[in-house]
């Protein structure tokens, strides 16, 4: 979660980001207006010069637009009024319920096998100090 919250956090102080193209970050990095987001890593370090063409304030603006309390107040109050008034034996919509409930499926691979494991067996695994 913190990496989530670092880049929105980094705009309202004014502070240009640089971004790998990952999950949601072009809907919170606008590329060459409130930092620079690329595909590659390497793509990033040329990109360090140029953080001063970006304008401190706009990275604010953007941030108070479209992440303030009252932004995303305004944006969630329609669902959460819709779900609070629903009978409380209705079941959520389905385009709901994953959202809020379900985790998120492992792709196959060395991950899996962690998903797959109770937190009792990963933390008998963790080394003791």
């Amino acid at each position: 979660m913190g990496q989530a919250c670092a880049r929105p956090e980094a705009l309202a102080c004014g502070t240009p980001v640089l971004a790998t193209n990952r999950g949601a970050v072009r809907e919170i990095v606008l590329d060459g207006v409130t930092g620079f987001v690329r595909d590659n890593v390497d793509e990033l370090g040329p990109l360090i010069e140029r953080l001063g063409e970006i304008d401190r304030e706009a990275c604010r603006r953007h941030v108070a637009r479209y992440f303030s309390s009252a932004a995303l107040a305004h944006r969630y109050e329609p669902m959460l009024a819709d779900i609070t008034a629903r009978p409380r034996n209705h079941r959520f919509p389905a385009k709901v319920a994953p959202m809020i409930f379900r985790p998120p499926i492992p792709e196959p691979g060395p991950t899996a096998a962690v998903w797959a494991t109770s937190r009792a067996e990963r933390v008998r695994a963790m080394p003791q100090r």
